[in-house]
């Protein structure tokens, strides 16, 4: 790819947060083709379940959520950059405790939700063991939480494609266009 070209693209996706929103979407799409409830393991399937693997893509989905929220936030509050260095972590309570996602009001059973989900972004999929004894959490889901996690999902996902974009021809100081996901419109009065 041409250097200008790269750079040009790395800066219209820099002021673009649709693009975590389709990362978002993708992940969410592959976690439902492993969810435990309606997708169960085959028999010729070594395992039980794949709910740590469902709960990692889960996570991932709900970390480019937040992640996608916040650039939209400072974005359009104009501030820079769109996600500082703090963001760049896989704590999602650390996410959701930023000024920029207090709109997003989540209750204290989303707010736990989203805490249970980190675990599996950071090891629980990839390692039988966490470091300490003290990150070992138990692999486990009820209908509840499930129930919790797609109504989350659904509030926060519909929230974020109202007010999202992508750039499209390079960012703004280039000449580039923001092409709304789906543009809200007010009521008429």
């Amino acid at each position: 790819m041409d250097t200008e070209l790269k750079e040009r693209s790395f800066l219209a996706q820099q002021e673009s947060q649709g693009g975590w929103l389709l990362q978002a979407l993708r992940l969410r799409a592959v976690a439902a083709r492993i969810d435990w409830k309606t997708q169960p393991p085959r028999d010729d399937e070594p395992t039980v379940s794949f709910l740590a693997e469902y709960h990692m893509l889960l996570g991932l989905a709900f970390e480019s959520l937040l992640k996608g929220f916040i650039t939209l936030v400072r974005l359009e509050r104009q501030l820079l950059p769109p996600l500082p260095r703090e963001c760049h972590v896989h704590r999602l309570e650390d996410l959701i405790s930023r000024a920029e996602c207090a709109e997003l009001a989540l209750s204290e059973t989303e707010t736990e939700i989203l805490a249970r989900l980190s675990p599996f972004i950071e090891w629980a999929w990839r390692y039988p063991v966490p470091k300490r004894s003290s990150e070992m959490i138990p692999v486990h889901s009820s209908n509840r939480e499930r129930e919790v996690e797609q109504e989350l999902w659904e509030r926060l996902a519909l929230l974020f494609n109202e007010r999202a974009w992508v750039m499209k021809g390079g960012p703004e100081s280039m000449g580039g266009s923001k092409l709304y996901m789906k543009r809200r419109t007010l009521p008429e009065t």
